[in-house]
């Protein structure tokens, strides 16, 4: 996995705006399959933030955007039949070049898009299951796996309906209700992630999100059910959330401050967040 950017100058809205034209694309594609994928990653903070309206307060400032769209799958069952097209859509009629790992070799979860020069990556995620310990990949179908990410179960239940309009890559208006992962869970995720791989978006995402949702840290955790409380994914991210942000000095906040070239002033905000969030969860 290629390292995000560790400041907001290595994000552009161009590439922003590439990436959500390239879901757009994928969304009017996969039909079939909208029910089973949810929005999350880079690209999901802008409308977790948007679909709460503006603060009565000031309009949120940008996010700083992704070059990657992130697409949970759920894995049901019933659902699995659904996936096998998936591939043929992507590959053959959309033009996607399957991603490369190390060696050169095909990576069945990741596919890439080039629009112009610039490349854009689509992943497929889904939740955790009961294999080797160690597996990393869950198989969908013959050709395509997605990645198994801790918490991910909390992102595919009842997720926010976002009207998402743009233009499509060959050109023209589309809209449609994306499924976009709800506020807490994004959290969740994004703690987790910063556990694993200490990338400074992780942290700006989270502390975006937990400051802009409607009234800011406390709207966020009253919306979380009780039951994904006791969640083994959400108790983690807690203990995350609670060391990498136990204080200003710490490096959750000193992330979100180098992240944004002013570190006493953005760190300040990023504790200040967090503190609020987990004393709302008491």
């Amino acid at each position: 996995m290629t390292p995000k950017p560790k400041t907001a100058e290595g994000y552009s809205r161009d590439g922003t705006d590439l990436a959500e034209r390239v879901l757009l694309d994928v969304w009017s594609r996969l039909g079939d399959f909208r029910e089973h994928l949810v929005l999350v990653g880079g690209l999901a903070p802008r409308y977790i933030v948007r679909q709460a309206g503006e603060s009565p307060f000031s309009a949120p400032p940008p996010h700083v955007g992704t070059v990657d769209v992130d697409l949970a799958v759920s894995l049901t069952v019933a659902s699995l039949r659904t996936y096998q097209s998936i591939h043929s859509t992507l590959v053959e009629t959309m033009g996607f070049e399957p991603g490369r790992g190390r060696g050169g070799r095909d990576q069945r979860h990741s596919f890439i898009k080039r629009v112009g020069v610039t490349p854009i990556v689509l992943d497929f995620l889904t939740t955790k299951y009961g294999g080797p310990e160690n597996s990393l990949m869950r198989e969908v179908e013959e050709h395509l796996s997605a990645i198994q990410v801790e918490g991910l179960g909390l992102a595919l239940k009842d997720p926010l309906q976002v009207h998402v309009e743009g233009l499509l890559l060959e050109g023209g208006l589309y809209g449609a209700m994306v499924n976009v992962c709800r506020p807490g869970p994004f959290v969740v995720l994004k703690a987790l992630a910063l556990e694993k791989r200490g990338e400074h978006k992780d942290a700006y995402d989270l502390v975006y999100v937990l400051r802009h949702y409607k009234e800011g840290p406390e709207s966020v955790a009253c919306e979380i059910p009780e039951e994904e409380r006791a969640e083994e994914s959400f108790q983690k991210a807690l203990s995350v959330l609670r060391a990498r942000f136990e204080s200003i000095g710490h490096d959750g906040p000193v992330k979100c401050g180098t992240f944004h070239h002013s570190e006493v002033n953005t760190a300040a905000q990023a504790y200040a967040a967090v503190q609020d969030f987990l004393n709302a969860l008491r």
